[in-house]
């Protein structure tokens, strides 16, 4: 019994939760307007999700960046897709 419960939580520490975003793609527009893709990756236990998202950057006069993503974006690269979060 000790065993089986000693391999049980050996197995969910081994497959754990993560989150993690690689950028794909990033590119000015103007001198103000930075676009970021990237990828999000989140794995829960035995299943895993991977959605294409965009965001959209603002440079302001003091060089701060304001980000938003870019939903209409977000929803069309994901539409379909058997592995997005939906």
């Amino acid at each position: 019994m000790k065993k089986t419960l000693f391999g049980l939580l050996a197995l969910v520490a081994v497959s754990g939760c993560m989150n993690i975003k690689f950028v794909t793609a990033r590119t000015w527009v103007g001198g103000d307007t930075l676009y970021v893709a990237y990828t999000d990756y989140n794995k829960v236990i035995f299943s895993s999700t991977y959605d294409a998202k965009v965001l959209k950057c603002l440079r302001a006069q003091n060089n701060a960046m304001a980000c938003s993503p870019e939903e209409q974006i977000n929803k069309l690269l994901n539409e379909g897709s058997w592995t997005s979060s939906k």
